[in-house]
């Protein structure tokens, strides 16, 4: 049986046995993290965010914990979180890095929202989609005209081209007069043959064999010689190549006049339609920009403080997202120089969490009025003394 004072020191000695209690299960349970199996690419993120890929370092808590007389049987997996570390002052920056990325967010969300909402309102537009419309129809016709004026260029430039043309056509008129010249002779050598029965045969044979060597000796232009009648289909052509390219230039530049004053309408329209969400959305962009600079502010105090090898403002010299991925480079780093220490200590930090819960324990054992198996009801025993007005201990205890 205790009185009321006493009851208050078995119940601050009781709560620092179960704190002591929970720390030795922490360092018993929770198992270093293997830094070697991260890899590159996840040392750009955040620590308090769980990569796909790692592993534990079993190895050094299984040797820490091999002579302890303590043992957490059918502990959980979920006893050795991702990030347990981060629960360590030396992580407290991590904390704040996270709580400040979670503001940005939540900023970057409603600057988000806030956009969708204004390109909500340009959209239902009927003016601004008119113009808008008028302009892509506008804009595919002119590269459409601009694709035809490469092609009537190609062709109003290309000799060769225009030469084998006139090949093709020259040679062609020469076989068409070969057999105009063939069917006269025939004629010829017929007519001979009807008209000078006594020397017709003579004649004829004479006549056909002439015209005969003058067809099958005469030669063919030589190539590129472009006959007086196709050199004019040439020109022909070219004046209407010309008169083409002239009319599309017209109207590529009529149309690239009306293009600029439907684009100068269309922005005057956009301005007006944004002008409500122009100052609420330059101030979510400004607030953007301030909590990404004071995420990196947590990043360059932590560093400048931890890391001898960092040079105080670099993270500040560089663009947002650059930043804070550099800081997570350095910061895995620190990491792993921190669990080689961690793994180290381990064995002597569980024997000494040991020992202080064992000092505890035998101050409870001598000091509270009843046994181990209520030591956990001490702090409703305190709650009934104080506000039920139990007498003493024994009374707390049975109105339990």
């Amino acid at each position: 049986m205790a009185d009321l004072n006493t009851m208050r020191d078995v119940l601050a000695h009781w709560q620092a046995y179960e704190a002591d209690e929970l720390k030795l299960r922490e360092l018993c349970t929770r198992t270093p993290l293997d830094c070697a199996s991260i890899q590159g690419s996840d040392r750009t993120r955040c620590m308090f965010l769980e990569p796909e890929h790692y592993s534990w370092n079993s190895d050094a808590l299984t040797d820490a914990i091999v002579t302890s007389a303590v043992r957490f049987d059918g502990v959980p997996d979920s006893a050795a979180p991702w990030g347990w570390w981060l629960d360590d002052p030396a992580w407290q920056a991590i904390r704040a890095l996270q709580d400040a990325l979670d503001a940005l967010e939540t900023t970057r969300a409603a600057h988000a929202a806030f956009c969708d909402e204004a390109d909500a309102v340009v959209a239902a537009d009927e003016t601004y989609a008119e113009l808008t419309s008028t302009i892509e129809a506008y804009t595919a016709a002119d590269a459409e005209d601009r694709a035809a004026l490469e092609e009537y260029h190609a062709i109003r430039n290309d000799d060769e081209h225009l030469r084998a043309a006139g090949d093709e056509a020259h040679g062609r008129r020469w076989w068409y007069a070969r057999i105009v010249i063939s069917v006269l002779i025939a004629i010829g050598g017929f007519a001979a043959w009807a008209f000078l029965p006594d020397a017709r045969g003579p004649i004829a044979l004479a006549i056909a064999c002439a015209a005969l060597l003058v067809v099958l000796l005469m030669p063919l232009p030589p190539k590129g010689g472009m006959a007086p009648w196709h050199r004019h289909r040439v020109n022909e052509s070219n004046q209407v190549l010309d008169r083409k390219i002239a009319e599309t230039k017209a109207k590529m530049e009529l149309r690239s006049r009306e293009l600029e004053e439907l684009g100068e309408k269309r922005d005057a329209q956009l301005a007006a339609l944004l002008e409500p969400y122009r100052e609420p959305r330059e101030k979510l962009e400004a607030r953007i920009s301030q909590q990404e600079c004071a995420a990196i502010e947590v990043l360059e105090h932590d560093l400048a403080k931890v890391d001898a090898a960092y040079e105080p403002g670099t993270l500040a010299e560089l663009p947002f997202e650059e930043a804070l991925a550099a800081g997570n480079e350095r910061e895995w780093q620190l990491l792993e120089t921190w669990m080689d220490a961690y793994s180290a200590a381990l064995p002597q930090a569980i024997e000494h969490a040991e020992n202080v819960l064992g000092t505890e324990a035998l101050w409870l054992e001598g000091h509270a009025p009843y046994g181990r198996r209520n030591w956990s009801d001490t702090p409703e025993i305190v709650r009934l003394m104080e506000e039920e007005g139990a007498q003493d201990s024994d009374a707390a205890l049975a109105l339990l």
